[in-house]
């Protein structure tokens, strides 16, 4: 899928992370944990292994009835990760402890669009 610079995943997550207080980096990962886009802030080992187990996390949580919450924020040192899970992915924002949460757990209802985008884009790979 070409697009150009303006609509690619990460530009995308990039603007989104600037229009939200506190949010510092935003990933994309499927079912199983894989990573399919972030936004571009620099790599973070620790951060990419949390992002990778949530999945697994979320799947345990609703085998424990947790399975009505479609979001998790955990907490560390001086970073928090706000979890939500969706139809087909699952979106991390790493965050600052001030950040906006209320406002992050609306957001994937706001990107219907975008993800449906993702979507069509990881099922041509």
């Amino acid at each position: 899928m070409e697009e150009s610079d303006a609509n690619t995943p990460t530009t995308f997550l990039d603007n989104l992370a600037k229009s939200v207080h506190g949010v510092k980096k935003i990933y994309i990962s499927d079912s199983h944990g894989a990573i399919l886009a972030e936004s571009s802030a620099p790599k973070n080992e620790k951060e990419e292994k949390i992002v990778r187990s949530f999945p697994t996390y979320n799947d345990r949580l609703g085998k424990l009835s947790y399975g009505n919450n479609k979001s998790i924020i955990v907490e560390c040192n001086d970073t928090s990760y706000v979890m939500c899970e969706t139809e087909s992915f699952f979106i991390t924002f790493v965050c600052s402890k001030d950040a906006n949460f209320s406002l992050l757990s609306e957001f994937p209802n706001d990107m219907s669009g975008f993800l449906t985008q993702l979507r069509s884009y990881v099922d041509q790979m």
